[in-house]
């Protein structure tokens, strides 16, 4: 055991959904569990009441709370009164780090976090954002600049995958201040086993954001596939998202209306329990925790071969499917349905590859070390640390 300083550590988002909320859900649990002061600032306006009942059931303890207000994601005046009520939230927390995720996020918390008098470390994570537009585009060259130029208001950048880290150095440039590689990790109970259990099981699950980036398109193709080569796998679609409408009538437009299910949001951990095998179908991603999650809870799973899913993977990264390839994840998925033995045998095996990389334990240790080298190079905040009297005691 080792004595350490308490921090008062605040991370901001903009939107409260998906994995990068979950990322500082298990964050922000985690190190309340260290005995740090943790407080979370985000949108109100997308804040859902499946991610509204995450954060009661997670978040309530914190003891710097959760402070929510609009922020929009498109630049606009809205950001002044944003930047505004940020700044009487975090003022009044008196943080010592303030960790900011995404790219609405990112700017809003750093900015905000350079004018308080405190002087707190100012940290980002990208979670992908950004990064996801191409270099040479317009939108790429915009956004790219002003990551370069709100680089000059951060301390450090903690990316969650190497794919991150190269999407960064490659569009943005070699960063001139520090950063570390964090993967993202799951708590220690989930990597048990989820059978199916339900009454009504299904062949195949994809879960999370219902939007073109996540590649439900090509789900419901590959799985049109099947059917065409007489195959009647049956599939469940858990999520919500902008373009729900458009694939409900895609399935009712290949007459799958009978072997697919749509159904809202739930805990990951519910919808395992009603799948033989997870297919993660996207065209884009970081680091995604529903791949984590699928392995950690021994499910066949199929991913394309897309941002760091690879590192995921490691020696079984040949098994991943070419992205926007319909034929290749219609090939996997069939593969699976004709050889469940094996495809367990292969989701077993993923489960004791990743067991020492991906854990939330790992994550919380090296972003704590970052905060802590941030502040050891921060005079002010460092004299204003050691006069404090309260200290925490957390494992080595």
């Amino acid at each position: 055991m080792t004595t350490v300083k308490k921090l008062r550590i605040i991370h901001c988002v903009r939107s409260p959904f998906g994995g990068i909320f979950r990322h500082i859900l298990d964050l922000a649990h985690q190190q309340h569990l260290d005995g740090h002061d943790v407080g979370l600032v985000l949108d109100s306006d997308t804040c859902s009441a499946f991610e509204q009942a995450k954060i009661n059931a997670e978040a309530s303890g914190l003891t710097l709370g959760v402070h929510k207000f609009s922020i929009k994601r498109n630049i606009g005046i809205g950001d002044i009164l944003a930047f505004w009520r940020m700044y009487k939230a975090l003022r009044s927390m008196k943080p010592d780090i303030v960790h900011t995720h995404g790219a609405k996020g990112g700017a809003l918390g750093r900015s905000v976090a350079s004018f308080l008098p405190t002087k707190p470390g100012r940290l980002y994570c990208p979670h992908g954002g950004s990064l996801h537009y191409a270099k040479n585009s317009l939108k790429g060259r915009l956004f790219f600049a002003l990551e370069k130029r709100l680089e000059r208001l951060s301390d450090s950048l903690i990316f969650v995958s190497e794919y991150e880290m190269r999407s960064y150095f490659a569009k943005v440039g070699q960063p001139k201040v520090g950063w570390t590689l964090a993967y993202n990790g799951l708590r220690d109970h989930e990597f048990n086993p989820i059978p199916v259990t339900a009454q009504t099981s299904y062949d195949f699950l994809m879960i999370g954001q219902l939007r073109d980036l996540k590649g439900p398109d090509l789900f419901i193709k590959a799985l049109k596939a099947l059917h065409d080569h007489n195959q009647k796998a049956t599939a469940l679609i858990v999520g919500s998202g902008e373009d729900e409408d458009k694939y409900r009538q895609m399935v009712a437009a290949y007459g799958l209306e009978k072997h697919v299910t749509f159904s809202a949001p739930m805990p990951a951990v519910d919808a395992f329990s009603k799948a033989h095998c997870v297919v993660v179908p996207s065209r884009a991603e970081s680091m995604p925790y529903i791949v984590l999650e699928a392995i950690g809870a021994h499910k066949p799973i199929i991913a394309t071969d897309v941002g760091g899913i690879p590192e995921i993977f490691g020696e079984q990264a040949h098994l991943l499917v070419p992205c926007d390839d319909v034929g290749a994840l219609h090939k996997a998925m069939l593969s699976k349905l004709e050889g469940r033995e094996l495809a367990q045998m292969q989701a077993t095996h993923l489960v004791e590859q990743i067991k020492a990389g991906f854990s939330l334990k790992v994550m919380n240790r090296v972003i704590l070390d970052e905060y802590r080298r941030i502040l050891r190079n921060r005079p002010a905040v460092n004299h204003a640390l050691t006069t404090k009297s309260e200290k925490v005691k957390t494992a080595a």
